[in-house]
């Protein structure tokens, strides 16, 4: 077994590199802010290495210091699962494109790779778990209830259990060996929804079924072998622990106790089941056969990220901004930050180019040094949802948000809102709000298909009208104020109100997803499925289409430079095109020129902005990070 880091070849020279934002960026990318969304951990055998599955990658730390090793898995990313053979020789990924790959962890290569092959449209990996022998590698998905086996070394198929087609919900399917190697414990949820969620437990070598465990009544979200081999344990979705015999299969505990936790199981090398029941912001460690409280932890700024029990009893939480780690009778846990944020919704630059702004959906709105892109990012909690950002004409930045049907608008860094509005009772669900420039017009929509215009200065409604027959899924002032966008959730909906009588303007054509106004208010960019559409405003007319390739179809994204004469877009990522990352365009307005095309995410981009000079472009992605791209060589003579 390996035992320290000194032995990780691979990782020599990267610890040296202190400024992480720049590791594997991609072609045209200045920097990197943030390290990607988590979406499961794993501690090394001998507890040295924290290996952190991301959407851009697979991240390394070193535990004890909680500092950024490498990046690996860069070309694809979308890294769903990890896991370390108990020899401590290999690692390996799971993706949500189905692929598994073994590496051989000295020497940082991929010895072994496999594809999932299941008919469900997702056939993302869900977990993957080694036998204690190292001898096999098992694989379950997250739309399938089939589980893979193979050889790890090789990557040839042992064996293959639940070959069934039908789709579920994307939920965790644990999986897990016995001490000895022989059985293999997993879920099955037949695929109905109400019907029982029953554990199967297998004899690889006959490949038989030769237990199913039905008590668990909802979704089971870890399994575990004791260390002495003789029972198997699991945790449910809804706080539940349960224990069986393995001798006899019968149970011998279970703890209902835990709330409406989600609950992962695990045994100490002594044998001592710990079960870690985590809601949305606070992970609770207990000692299940005493029945005891051993650890605490709350999330302040956020929900829950991972959690994860190491082999040696290590306790690792993954925060919204911190990593913390216990040792099993120590209370006082380690706290390190770090960059692994929510994906933005929206990015704005400061006047002085000097700082950028993102805000997000459920994680409130977090301040980037840009000079300074290596440091972690100022966070701000704010109550509620649907925080976007923008920057009022004095040069401060603002986020509007919706919490508990009421608009409220902040300063960003002050702690109370300087703008409350709370719609009235016949109101439907507020869906969407939008700040003007100025900071005196508010709009919001609602779930009924209802806009309404608040005159901030003169405290009153401008216009509440019905504007659509549905939920609203976003509006947008035009920069002079005069006009109103609102975007209809589903469906080809979508108009252009005049702000002063509330008249229509014009309805766009098919459905778009996107829109997006020039700085001088003239111009319209309407983002649809395989194409945007430049929109004259005064002629309420199309005046150019900008074809998009079939792998850049979706653009989602859309900003204006600061000077007009460009366009940036950012498309969503769609199954079957044979793509690793999604295509940023950056186009000529006047001549509809594609000048740049830019690949660096490896999943949706969810929102863009230039600098005020118009010679950087931010893009914000579903993978929780945002990338800067230099786009000064790509522009002719730019002057803002």
């Amino acid at each position: 077994m390996l035992d320290s880091t000194e032995k990780f070849m691979p990782f020599h020279g990267v610890s040296d590199t202190i400024d992480a934002t720049a590791w594997a960026l991609p072609d045209g990318a200045m920097a990197r802010l943030g390290r990607g969304s988590v979406r499961a951990l794993a501690v090394s055998p001998d507890g040295s290495l924290l290996a952190v599955a991301t959407k851009i990658g697979l991240w390394w730390y070193h535990l004890a210091t909680m500092s950024p090793l490498a990046l690996w898995e860069t070309e694809r990313g979308m890294v769903s699962t990890v896991s370390f053979s108990a020899d401590g020789q290999w690692v390996a990924t799971g993706n949500d494109d189905g692929i598994v790959k073994v590496w051989a962890l000295a020497e940082g290569v991929c010895i072994a790779e496999m594809a999932r092959q299941t008919q469900v449209r997702q056939p993302g990996v869900s977990q993957l778990a080694f036998s204690p022998d190292s001898q096999r590698l098992a694989a379950t998905g997250i739309r399938d209830d089939k589980v893979d086996v193979w050889h790890p070394q090789t990557g040839e198929q042992g064996a293959k259990f639940y070959d069934t087609q039908v789709e579920l919900r994307g939920l965790t399917r644990p999986v897990a060996f016995s001490t000895d190697s022989d059985l293999l414990a997993c879920t099955n949820s037949e695929g109905i929804p109400g019907t029982t969620h029953s554990i199967s437990v297998w004899n690889l070598a006959a490949e038989d079924c030769i237990a199913c465990l039905t008590e668990p009544t909802d979704f089971v979200q870890s399994l575990c072998f004791s260390p002495c081999g003789r029972y198997l344990a699991a945790g449910g979705y809804q706080g539940t622990v349960w224990v069986w015999e393995v001798k006899t299969w019968q149970q011998h505990k279970a703890n209902r106790d835990y709330g409406e936790s989600r609950v992962s199981v695990s045994y100490s090398s002594a044998g001592v089941l710990h079960a870690t029941a985590v809601s949305e912001d606070t992970a609770v460690v207990w000692d299940v056969e005493r029945d005891e409280r051993r650890c605490t932890y709350v999330e302040a700024q956020g929900s829950l990220h991972g959690v994860h029990f190491s082999r040696g009893a290590q306790f690792v939480v993954a925060g919204a901004r911190e990593w913390t780690v216990w040792t099993v009778g120590n209370p006082q846990p380690r706290k390190c930050l770090h960059s692994h944020t929510a994906f933005p919704d929206s990015l704005v630059c400061s006047p002085d180019g000097r700082t950028l702004t993102a805000g997000s959906w459920h994680d409130g709105v977090k301040v980037w040094d840009i000079a300074a892109s290596a440091q972690h990012p100022i966070c701000f909690k704010l109550p509620g949802k649907n925080h976007y950002v923008s920057v009022s004409n004095c040069g401060n930045f603002q986020a509007t948000g919706i919490d508990e049907n009421t608009i409220k608008v902040w300063e960003v860094g002050e702690t109370a809102p300087f703008l409350t509005l709370k719609p009235s009772e016949k109101t439907g669900e507020v869906s969407a709000a939008a700040l003007s420039l100025t900071g005196n017009l508010l709009a919001y929509g609602d779930s009924n298909g209802t806009l309404s215009v608040w005159d901030v200065r003169c405290q009153e409604y401008l216009h509440s009208l019905t504007a659509h027959n549905g939920w609203i899924h976003s509006v947008a002032f035009s920069p002079n104020e005069k006009c109103l966008a609102s975007l209809r959730q589903d469906g080809p909906d979508t108009r252009l109100w005049d702000v002063e009588n509330g008249e229509e303007i014009g309805e766009f054509p098919d459905s778009t997803n996107a829109i997006a106004f020039s700085p001088g208010s003239d111009v319209i960019a309407c983002g649809m499925a395989k194409k945007i559409l430049l929109w004259d405003v005064n002629r309420c007319e199309t005046f150019m289409t900008l074809c998009h390739a079939q792998q850049s179809w979706w653009p989602f994204a859309l900003a204006f430079s600061p000077c007009g004469r460009y366009l940036a877009s950012g498309a969503w990522w769609h199954r079957g095109m044979g793509i690793k990352k999604v295509a940023i365009r950056l186009w000529e307005v006047a001549t509809g020129e594609n000048i740049v095309t830019f690949r660096g995410h490896p999943t949706d981009v969810q929102c863009l902005a230039f600098s005020p000079d118009g010679t950087l472009l931010a893009s914000g992605s579903y993978d929780g990070t945002i990338l800067l791209w230099d786009v000064k060589p790509y522009l002719q003579n730019e002057t803002p």
